[in-house]
């Protein structure tokens, strides 16, 4: 069985010391400050983690709590009596998960929790519809709907309680207020229809945030879990995060580093793409460096370790992508700023509607039903999730094809670019050399010269080799 998998080393509190270091992209805290980070789950819109900060925040000795909602965690500043313990039970209290600080097989989305919810609250939505259709009792229809909007609905239930007592109103709310409204005056079908949708929608924008958390999550497995290390003499298999700066690694032919580090013996080609984009696999010897996550070619090597695991070059690319995502694009700060002050202003104007025309006489079972109406039309969270999911998934579809953006502003910009110009064509190819032309010398036909350059080079994993066997048809 392999070893979990370790997370970003951001993840969790770090042990007996009174303030973290400083992250890359980020301020360090003050001296006597200390600093956690927790993995946040089930957020499915920034409404959602804005609700986690104003939580956490009330916290005793919480000086300042962050939540990264395109990475899903939680970066709290605080004092040192404050456990980690109690700030994730404060993030459990806001109605959301708290994930798990190594990487962990994680099932399919459609198995997951929420995703089966919305799927069984679909089905007996369908149910109490087809009930209707055949005529059967009322009590039947209305408790099938009513199932529909407990399962569909816990989720979005938990997560407006949690709005509620941190004094913030979020879509949550509107969406419990307009179902419970309407199940109280009768309309099941009604109420049960705005659960499914709404869980439907939310389910879809996590799988999708999901995706993107996955793309960093896959930076991170790039490097190996183990090293073959010579400790006096004798090679030792130890994990990744037990190896010391300045202890000799040995990397074998095909093997994928796992530091970073300086050759002290051997000769090779490394591809380095994943870490620094280029295509062709690069010639190293004895002083030069290398990076975790590249792939050794043909040759063994003596590296000695120049950086811990946590801060190899790849953790470090891994971090800047989250920090990334976190960072607002105009249209993003925009939106966080109207739906402040508009979905106040709906709850506001829902109940006027509920409440004056009855007080003048109008009927109120009518009015009452017209401001359900309102709460659910004029709910802003198509305006509020498709802003920063766009963005995100932006970011996370280009990291996982080895381009950084640097926030939403910059991928913002990109998009009104009218021409683009590259100083290294060299980089921008397939990465795939293939022969385009052959000259044959000392006599051969150039069927003999291409066999026997492959036969030279049918054990070569070197790029041009395989451009060679694929000129000559070996595969």
């Amino acid at each position: 069985m392999s070893r979990p998998k370790k997370m970003l080393p951001v993840i969790g509190q770090e042990p007996h010391v009174p303030h973290v270091r400083q992250e890359a992209g980020g301020s360090a805290p003050a001296e006597g400050i200390e600093r956690t980070v927790v993995r946040v789950e089930g957020m499915d819109c920034a409404s959602c983690a804005t609700t986690v900060e104003k939580r956490v925040a009330q916290l005793p000795s919480v000086h300042r709590a962050v939540v990264n909602f395109a990475a899903g965690r939680l970066d709290a500043e605080h004092g040192p009596g404050l456990t980690v313990e109690e700030i994730e039970k404060a993030v459990e209290e806001a109605g959301f998960g708290v994930g798990q600080t190594e990487e962990v097989d994680r099932p399919p989305f459609w198995r997951t929790p929420r995703a089966l919810l919305t799927l069984a609250s679909a089905l007996l939505f369908a149910l109490g519809l087809a009930l209707g259709l055949a005529g059967a009792p009322d009590v039947m229809r209305v408790g099938a709907y009513a199932l529909a909007i407990l399962v569909g609905g816990l989720p979005i239930f938990r997560a407006a309680l949690a709005g509620l007592r941190a004094r913030h109103l979020d879509m949550n709310v509107l969406m419990s207020a307009a179902t419970i409204g309407a199940a109280g005056i009768g309309e099941w079908a009604e109420a049960a229809s705005v659960v499914v949708l709404f869980a439907a929608g939310n389910a879809l924008q996590v799988y999708a945030i999901d995706r993107t958390r996955g793309a960093v999550r896959s930076m991170a497995r790039l490097a190996p879990d183990e090293v073959l290390v010579c400790r006096d003499g004798v090679e030792h298999v130890v994990p990744i995060d037990e190896v010391g700066v300045g202890e000799i690694v040995v990397v074998r032919p095909g093997e994928r580093l796992a530091i970073d580090g300086e050759i002290v013996e051997g000769e090779t080609t490394v591809n380095e793409a994943p870490v620094t984009g280029e295509s062709i696999p690069v010639e190293k010897g004895p002083g030069d460096t290398v990076f975790s996550g590249s792939l050794n070619g043909s040759g063994g090597l003596l590296v000695r370790v120049s950086r811990k695991a946590e801060d190899s070059t790849l953790q470090r690319i891994a971090r800047l992508v989250e920090e990334a995502q976190a960072k607002k694009a105009p249209a993003e700060q925009f939106v966080d700023r109207f739906s402040r002050v508009y979905t106040p202003v709906v709850v506001g104007a829902a109940v006027a509607l509920a409440v004056v025309p009855p007080v003048l006489g109008a009927s109120f079972g009518d009015w009452f039903y017209r401001a359900l109406a309102l709460l659910i039309i004029a709910c802003p969270c198509a305006l509020v999730i498709s802003t920063p999911v766009t963005v995100v998934s932006g970011i996370g579809a280009a990291s996982r094809r080895g381009i950084l953006v640097k926030g939403g502003a910059a991928l913002e910009a990109a998009g009104r670019l009218k021409a683009l110009a590259f100083d290294k064509t060299g980089t921008l190819t397939e990465g795939r050399p293939t022969v385009s032309r052959l000259v044959a010398l000392g006599g051969l036909s150039a069927a003999e010269a291409v066999r026997l350059a492959a036969a030279l080079e049918r054990r070569s994993e070197h790029p041009l080799a395989h451009a060679i066997l694929a000129a000559a048809g070996v595969t």
